[in-house]
């Protein structure tokens, strides 16, 4: 919690845990020093979740921890003008890190993967399981049937068409 000027008037263990800052270490750091982008809230304004990142203070080098905080502001109770619920997301951030990276490189296999299909001679096609109908196809078979991709990829029953033998009754 803290006061009208931003200085912290009260922090719990958890408080001091997350900042590992002992409660009088706290007490009186400006709250802006420790979350330089909370915004100011007036008085009566609902509470406001948001994910700001914690500066640790007093620490040899600055560090940052990301974190979720639902900002409640406090009316008759002076001195206090608000208190802050906060909860250490660094490892939420760090799983979220870890998808968009798995992400990046299935997309890379993927481009990989197309490009070898393409480029394959042979006529490579993929079928949907549920309609028979022709999903993909690749660039290789264009070449060799004379068809535009997305003409073939729109033309019903087109691999049995392209396929039957007109020799055969």
């Amino acid at each position: 919690a803290w006061d009208v000027n931003g200085g912290v008037v009260e922090a719990n263990h958890a408080a001091c845990a997350l900042t590992r800052l002992s409660r009088d270490e706290l007490l009186g750091t400006s709250i802006h020093e420790l979350f330089p982008e909370l915004p100011r809230l007036p008085h009566g304004e609902a509470p406001l979740p948001v994910r700001l990142e914690l500066v640790l203070p007093r620490q040899r080098v600055e560090r940052r921890l990301p974190v979720s905080v639902v900002v409640q502001t406090i009316s008759g109770v002076p001195p206090l003008v608000a208190h802050a619920l906060i909860r250490d997301d660094s490892r939420f951030v760090a799983a979220e890190q870890e998808v968009a990276s798995h992400l990046t490189r299935i997309r890379l296999l993927e481009k990989e993967l197309r490009t070898l299909l393409d480029n394959a001679p042979l006529i490579i096609f993929r079928l949907d399981p549920d309609t028979g109908q022709l999903s993909y196809l690749n660039r290789h078979a264009e070449r060799l049937l004379r068809v535009p991709l997305d003409e073939a990829l729109r033309t019903r029953d087109f691999i049995r068409r392209a396929h039957t033998d007109p020799g055969s009754s």
